[in-house]
């Protein structure tokens, strides 16, 4: 941010540098999205919905991380950042994201709000299974009177950040090895994992995030690259065979391990 206020400085001719002075970042380390598999997302899942308070050290039937199961089932579908899903309403309120359960839209961020060109929020439609959960939620919490009812993940009548609690989850259901490598921010990646593994296109999963098709190719470069021209070449039955084994030695080699393999 330094660097960046003395270099708009400097344009506008409101800085002088008398030093040549190096404002250079070291480059970011290589991205690595950890995604979780179906059954860690419902391990999680069901660990949060069964959870209950314990008093003196005995359970009691409350539950305690309902709240946790709604946050990571949302993240999941909708690949949504964990801010915009804590702050989410069921109403339209000034300075929260607005889930319009009429429309089915997600209005992820705020109306007016700015958002850094990195970490955009736009609207999206809510997958239908999702929208019929999200109206189910609102309804049955209304009507009991449940305090919160109008936010997405509430908590003692407001709505709450789950950043400890989900902290606390992973650790209770997964190894310590693994539970290191999850955050909530792996929520998305496991949305956007499971979009690209399905064939879903580049340009559709980054509309759906909210990020850029580049971004999405970097990052997840190793689900692309079985899905190309590579790809249909190496799964071929006789691949090289168009070389002939006296001129092309490589492909009388592949040749016999296609004919082997077939």
């Amino acid at each position: 941010m330094l660097r960046a206020v003395i270099n708009f400085g400097a344009a506008e001719n409101r800085v002088r540098l008398l030093l040549a002075h190096n404002y250079a970042l070291p480059p970011k380390p290589e991205p690595r999205a950890f995604a979780l598999s179906l059954e860690e997302v419902i391990a999680l899942y069901k660990a949060a919905r069964r959870k209950k308070h314990t008093f003196k050290g005995m359970e009691t039937p409350h539950l305690v991380s309902k709240h946790i199961a709604r946050f990571i089932l949302v993240a999941v579908i909708t690949g949504t950042r964990s801010g915009r899903i804590s702050r989410a309403s069921f109403e339209l309120e000034p300075g929260r994201p607005w889930i319009d359960l009429e429309s089915g839209i997600f209005y992820r961020r705020a109306a007016k709000q700015l958002a850094p060109q990195n970490k955009r929020a736009d609207p999206i439609k809510i997958p239908d299974r999702l929208l019929r959960l999200m109206r189910r939620w609102y309804r049955d919490d209304k009507a009991a009177n449940v305090p919160g009812y109008q936010y997405l993940v509430h908590w003692a009548g407001r709505s709450v950040d789950c950043r400890k609690g989900f902290y606390t989850l992973k650790r209770k259901v997964f190894g310590k090895e693994r539970a290191a490598q999850i955050n909530r921010h792996t929520l998305k990646h496991t949305c956007v994992t499971w979009l690209l593994s399905e064939g879903t296109d580049i340009e559709d999963v980054a509309t759906y995030v909210s990020t850029s098709p580049d971004v999405i190719r970097k990052v997840y470069r190793h689900l692309l690259a079985g899905k190309g021209a590579v790809n249909e070449v190496f799964s071929k039955r006789r691949v090289g065979e168009r070389r002939t084994p006296e001129r092309h030695p490589a492909g009388r080699h592949l040749s016999r391990v296609s004919s082997k393999s077939s």
